[in-house]
């Protein structure tokens, strides 16, 4: 049991493959994807990296896998450690079945047949949906007890639906270390391991763009997650399988707040104006609202559905205490790219808005009320907050002044849902 005291010295050959140690006998064996730019619809402006991790207890374990074209990068950061055959590694931990941190695991299991996969049977179920693991050598772990690695021990938390159902966590007791799997993740890729290390700005950007698009739908599990984690004695370090890590205890603090603030969708003074138009009328309607709203204080989000991305029109929608939306008419419905925006916005539970909806029309006046509706404001229960405002065919002096005096009350509406959430 003594040798767990022991700080094993990470050597010349394990930090030119690119370990890095991240807290004493634990190391990030991990890998980056700088070129990644889309990750499940979502962008990724600075790629992503999948984090393994590397327990060096007395029967050394991974924890987690990387994606499938990553493996020789992986296995050799391994190698640089255990030599060429990896007979000092003992078990592979898997918190999460998600290709991304599994498709380099079944290469690993078959190459290397003595590594033991440790999971709970809901991750092996998972795994066996993905994979052929007919002859893989694992074993199953129950959440809650005691895993001994040797001379180290962790235990694994169910974090169910905290984005897939079988994710768990880990946390290593003597370190206060918890692995987090994808929650607090970023898709960011860096060659730093901790955000007190990288831009500040690029880290909360990049937490809440993945929170937005990944977990905003998960409220109640989410909750439930940052609630398993409040139980543990204690937290010194948070390790995800995306991006870097949390090590100063006001890093943890503000980001457990922030996705606590995230999951209840708590507002902030902002308005967000989604439009898309042929012949720019909607697009003067739009500009006329968030000149309204912006006399009333309001921080106004302005976004063109064909030329924005969904990926930020739903970071920004997590914290906006309004929306309002525009369209012209296309075959007797909305345009098609603000449709698939709407869509999106609707699966992802954006919810406790006050709206507003404006537009142009031909010969189909309450064709754009009716969809907007239909698609957002009826199943997210946006509030309305006045008629709609349309103009036929363009807008004219009288359409834009009533367009600008509905961002204003769109902007009184905000300032009277911070005064009601606070």
């Amino acid at each position: 049991m003594l040798k767990s005291i022991f700080h094993r010295k990470l050597s010349a050959a394990a930090m030119d493959a690119g370990v890095t140690e991240v807290a004493k006998n634990v190391l990030w064996i991990g890998c980056n994807d700088w070129d990644l730019r889309e990750f499940h619809s979502m962008r990724s402006p600075v790629g992503t990296s999948y984090n393994s991790y590397l327990i060096q207890s007395s029967k050394p374990t991974i924890i987690d896998a990387v994606k499938a074209p990553f493996y020789d990068q992986w296995v050799s950061r391994l190698q640089s450690i255990y030599g060429e055959d990896l007979h000092g590694i003992s078990y592979i931990l898997m918190q999460h079945a998600e290709p991304d941190h599994t498709s380099a695991l079944p290469i690993l299991l078959q190459r290397f047949p003595h590594i033991q996969l440790l999971c709970t049977k809901e991750n092996y179920d998972t795994l066996s949906r993905f994979y052929c693991n007919k002859n893989w050598n694992y074993k199953l772990v129950k959440l809650g007890e005691q895993i001994q690695l040797g001379d180290k021990t962790v235990v694994m938390a169910g974090i169910p639906m905290a984005h897939w159902p079988e994710q768990a966590v880990t946390y290593i007791p003597d370190q206060k270390i918890l692995f987090t799997s994808d929650v607090f993740g970023q898709h960011i890729a860096t060659t730093k391991r901790f955000v007190d290390e990288i831009d500040q700005c690029l880290f909360y950007n990049e937490l809440k763009s993945y929170y937005a698009n990944i977990l905003l739908r998960l409220r109640n599990p989410v909750l439930k997650a940052l609630k398993t984690a409040a139980s543990l004695p204690g937290i010194d370090m948070i390790l995800p399988s995306h991006g870097v890590g949390l090590r100063r205890p006001e890093d943890i603090a503000r980001a457990t707040k922030i996705y606590a603030d995230f999951a209840n969708q708590v507002p902030t003074k902002k308005l967000s104006v989604l439009y898309e138009c042929n012949w720019f009328g909607a697009e003067k309607m739009a500009e006329a609202v968030a000149s309204g709203a912006g006399k009333e204080g309001i921080d106004v989000k302005m976004f063109h559905a064909r030329r924005t991305h969904i990926t930020n029109v739903a970071t920004e929608m997590i914290d906006s205490a309004g929306i309002a939306v525009g369209s012209a008419c296309l075959h007797e419905s909305i345009l098609p790219d603000l449709a698939g925006h709407l869509n999106y916005l609707k699966c992802l539970n954006i919810r406790d808005k006050v709206g507003s909806i404006f537009g142009t029309y031909g010969w189909s006046k309450n064709v754009i009320p009716k969809e907007v509706r239909q698609q957002l404001f009826t199943p997210t229960k946006v509030k309305e907050v006045s008629e709609p405002i349309l103009a036929h065919w363009s807008p004219d002096d009288n359409d834009l002044r009533r367009c600008e005096e509905l961002g204003k009350l769109l902007g009184k509406s905000v300032k009277e849902v911070l005064d009601k959430s606070k």
